[in-house]
């Protein structure tokens, strides 16, 4: 058995990926592995069509395929959107259309006084397919540490439908947290994903691509913070 873990520790394989996962990242230097608003920062700065990744659409894009490649996709659609739900659906899992008027922003705020809560990514787009525009808006609940309170993820579709008037657009309600397991149970009409699968279905299919050296940079850095455990924080 001895043998056995010193071989296992000597393994060229096993020092490779010892490495890889424990070097130091620039989320390690600011001390923010951890920060839910750190994580949304990168998410919009992901998502965002026009961001400096040189990426447009394709990380958006990734991230909607996934969406509507879920079991319940067409039944969640269909809580807030009444119709055009399988056009939409094939459009998003083929990607056969146009992201036009696009908008993204962090800490959305949800009414007028400050208790209404913020919504941590908000997506405000028209879709262009079969030579039609399609409202669409994609609300994005980001979990690290804390946990669903105070019936936020209604509050924000009972908010878009209201505002945006919910026979007009579809809305695609995200909640994303480490620990799908635990809440699954009180999340209701959201796709529930993990960061995870922002790894598995978004990020690592990006590096098939071509890309600049600073995207691939940050990227690849994302992905070692992702891989680091959890050390020294309190639950919040």
């Amino acid at each position: 058995m001895r043998n056995q873990i010193i071989e296992f520790y000597n393994d060229p394989d096993f020092q490779r990926l010892n490495s890889y996962y424990n070097r130091t990242t620039i989320f390690n230097i600011l001390n923010i592995e951890r920060r839910e608003l750190s994580h949304s920062a990168f998410l919009k700065w992901l998502f965002d069509i026009n961001g400096s990744h040189n990426l447009n659409d394709e990380p958006l894009k990734k991230l909607l395929r996934h969406i509507a490649n879920a079991d319940d996709c067409k039944n969640i659609l269909n809580e807030t959107e009444k119709t055009k739900v399988d056009n939409v659906i094939n459009a998003l899992l083929t990607g056969d259309y146009k992201i036009k008027d696009f908008n993204i922003e962090t800490e959305k705020a949800v009414g007028e006084g400050e208790n209404n809560g913020r919504i941590d990514i908000f997506v405000e787009c028209s879709m262009r397919m079969d030579e039609q525009d399609e409202k669409v808006l994609v609300i994005i609940e980001n979990k690290v540490e804390s946990k669903h309170h105070d019936e936020q993820t209604t509050t924000y579709i009972e908010w878009a439908s209201k505002k945006y008037n919910v026979n007009e657009c579809v809305i695609i309600p995200i909640y994303l947290t480490p620990y799908p397991e635990s809440e699954k149970d009180e999340i209701v009409n959201y796709f529930i994903i993990t960061y995870q699968d922002i790894l598995d279905y978004v990020i690592e299919p990006l590096l098939n691509m071509e890309m600049n050296g600073y995207t691939k940079i940050i990227l690849e850095d994302y992905i070692v913070n992702l891989g680091q455990p959890k050390k020294g924080l309190k639950e919040t």
